[in-house]
């Protein structure tokens, strides 16, 4: 359903589309959807670069071996890209842990062709019952906003809700939400 969600969503003049993955933005851009695309999981090597570039999307960074390879990517095609940064809020996964922001958002920051357009988390217990470690999240993303708004970022699309984000958490809805399995009118889980 990725094409005709698509369609539909853009009908619907949404902000962006998030995909996981680079191959998925580049079908939607070979069927004709002009809207901007997110890539959630980030490139991988200068091809990925190469190409998100090429068609204009706006990939998540996770480290800054990513970000040095595409802002080279973007200044030997004198073009400029957006990027958002993804946050490590606690969960122990992809990101930069949200207390050692400062330092790489100005890396980043410093990267001619790169645009820091927003930080980027998921709530990985939204979808539970107990709301101890999801409201801990959300109060350590807006903490980092606010650090990467220090170190001299604009950051006017942080993103953080999820599914379960959107429907159980107003206080997760920063600039932009990500709505997933609710987009086919389904819970995110029995909670």
């Amino acid at each position: 359903g990725l094409v005709p969600v698509s369609r539909t969503l853009e009908r619907h003049k949404v902000d962006a589309l998030g995909v996981a993955h680079l191959h998925e933005a580049l079908a939607l851009r070979a069927e004709g959807i002009a809207s901007p695309i997110v890539i959630l999981c980030g490139l991988r090597g200068s091809l990925e670069a190469e190409a998100a570039v090429e068609h204009g999307l706006t990939p998540v960074l996770f480290d800054l071996e990513v970000a040095e390879t595409l802002a080279r990517v973007c200044r030997e095609r004198n073009r400029a890209i957006g990027v958002h940064l993804k946050v490590d809020p606690g969960m122990g996964r992809l990101g930069i842990p949200h207390e050692a922001l400062a330092d790489p958002i100005r890396r980043i920051l410093g990267l001619k062709g790169l645009s820091l357009k927003g930080l980027l988390s998921h709530l990985s217990a939204a979808d539970e019952s107990c709301e101890d470690f999801t409201l801990i999240q959300i109060q350590r993303f807006r903490d980092a906003i606010e650090t990467g708004r220090a170190a001299g970022a604009r950051l006017e699309q942080n993103s953080l809700a999820n599914s379960a984000g959107i429907m159980k958490f107003p206080g997760a809805r920063f600039d932009m939400v990500r709505p997933g399995i609710m987009i086919y009118g389904l819970y995110p889980s029995r909670e």
